[in-house]
């Protein structure tokens, strides 16, 4: 029989019964090293380097 439970307590589990028995299976699971995720936009600097302005174009010079 399908139903037969240890415990003797109904087959339809309720959602917290349900959450902890996959928290206890999550805990007993090995942990998997994730790489790092990539981020699709760097961050932009504040201000833009010095070496794009182009010759000559010194505000001094």
């Amino acid at each position: 029989m399908a139903g037969s439970n240890p415990t003797g307590r109904a087959t339809t589990m309720s959602m917290a019964d349900f959450n902890e028995r996959a928290k206890r299976a999550a805990a007993n699971m090995p942990t998997i090293e994730k790489p790092p995720t990539k981020r699709r936009n760097a961050p932009r600097p504040s201000k833009p380097p010095l070496a794009a302005k182009p010759d000559g174009a010194g505000e001094d010079a």
